[in-house]
């Protein structure tokens, strides 16, 4: 995989080099920076809303969605959408 033109964009091979103790999140604990997550539910719950508001929170910069922690840099931030 080739990362040289987005320096946010790490490979599975790159992740393992960095040697990682604990795994980097965007909101701690729940959702992790790098890989998949998913999020299930029945309809109707807002699911969708809930990660349009996190989108948003992220984009603007906030330190922190529903209470908890935002780790975002201003890279990371910029190029989620």
């Amino acid at each position: 995989m080739d990362t040289t033109n987005n320096s946010w964009v790490k490979s599975g091979k790159e992740i393992l080099e960095l040697k990682l103790r604990e795994v980097p999140t965007l909101m701690d604990p729940f959702i992790p920076k790098y890989g998949t997550m998913s999020l299930a539910g029945s309809s109707d719950l807002g699911k969708s809303y809930l990660l349009l508001q996190l989108a948003d929170a992220v984009i603007n910069g906030s330190a922190n969605f529903l209470g908890f922690a935002l780790n975002a840099t201003e890279c990371y931030s910029r190029q989620i959408i």
